[in-house]
């Protein structure tokens, strides 16, 4: 499932590379950074929001006039928490994903974004207050989700964005009947080059 991920991302890659060629006024690249409010839903109970963050880089390709494409890849730390005021628990899960959105032009600098993500695992852990325990095999690799978003371009460059992403399926690897899915909030700025 790694190599399809990798081997899908690269060939949009070069097929963003391959438009750049006829239409380099139809493509932007940028990076962007920001601040996550996740959880974990589904069948998980009593649980809060955990703070994060994420990071990476995106391309942008003009559809249509008002439309485009945008393709990211970002690492993202997220999950969940529990306290009750005797104990401390928190799973950190941590994902890169690969959103695929749509994104329109509503008016002069105010965008808004909605497509699939694909995520994959590269670490969780398991922390309580004295104790950190690696619990990568309890979550599946791949996580598939939907995302939907603002953002306002403050300056042909600067941008603030916020988008809310939801699981599409069960990440739990141990069970098939207790589902857990991501829930992830996040609220950012954006470079474009």
């Amino acid at each position: 499932m790694k190599k399809l991920l990798l081997s899908v991302a690269l060939a949009i890659f070069v097929l963003l590379g391959a438009n750049a060629q006829d239409n380099t006024k139809g493509l932007q690249f940028g990076v962007k950074a920001g601040y996550n409010l996740s959880n974990l839903g589904g069948d998980v109970q009593d649980n809060k929001l955990l703070s994060g963050f994420n990071v990476g880089g995106f391309v942008v390709m003009s559809l249509l006039e008002n439309l485009m494409m945008q393709l990211e890849v970002a690492l993202s730390k997220q999950g969940t928490r529990w306290d009750d005021g005797m104990y401390n628990e928190r799973y950190r899960l941590a994902y890169v994903n690969v959103p695929v959105l749509a994104k329109y032009k509503v008016v002069d600098r105010l965008y808004v974004e909605a497509g699939p993500q694909v995520g994959l695992l590269v670490d969780a852990q398991y922390i309580d207050d004295n104790d950190k325990e690696d619990i990568k095999d309890s979550f599946k690799t791949v996580d598939l989700s939907a995302g939907i978003g603002v953002e306002y371009k403050i300056t042909d460059h600067l941008g603030a964005n916020a988008r809310y992403t939801f699981g599409l399926c069960n990440i739990n690897e141990n069970s098939d009947t207790f589902k857990i899915n991501n829930n992830v909030l996040q609220i950012g700025g954006s470079w474009t080059f």
